[in-house]
């Protein structure tokens, strides 16, 4: 990444308030094309490090979406009502699964889905209209919110 030395020179020039919104800025600049955890942690001489983690990017698949289909079904979940409105019901046959992430087509991440049960009723009118992928496990779905 260019702009992890520039960042990491501006950081021993700059008080840690400073450099926190100077890595927001050349974040912005840089325009990443997919989304990026930044971190603070310490070496083994204590010296303070900054660090990137790649957060994983949605698999995108082009293909049409049939805005008649009102729930999505399958042996992990059954997803309805899609489109969305407001609430979206998610219901799990797996018991392994407690994590979902709902992600917009850019790859930001909208909403971090902890702790679900068999049965969710998920909050999204806080969400613009669009197309959303809601990744659950090694499957994504794509939802339609109104």
């Amino acid at each position: 990444m260019q702009y992890s030395i520039f960042i990491y020179f501006c950081q021993k020039l700059l008080t840690v308030k400073y450099t926190t919104a100077l890595i927001i800025v050349v974040m912005f600049l840089c325009k990443l094309s997919y989304a990026q955890k930044v971190t603070f942690d310490y070496n083994d001489n204590g010296a303070r490090v900054l660090r990137f983690v790649d957060l994983p990017k949605p698999e995108l698949q082009t293909s049409v979406i049939d805005l008649q289909e009102s729930v999505i079904q399958d042996d992990y979940v059954k997803i309805y009502p899609n489109p969305v409105q407001d609430f979206l019901q998610i219901e799990l046959y797996k018991q392994d699964v407690h994590k979902a992430v709902i992600v917009d087509l850019f790859g930001r991440i909208a909403l971090i889905l902890n702790n679900l049960s068999e049965s969710n009723n998920i909050d999204l009118s806080h969400l613009s209209s669009g197309i959303y992928l809601l990744k659950i496990s090694d499957k994504t779905y794509k939802i339609l919110k109104e």
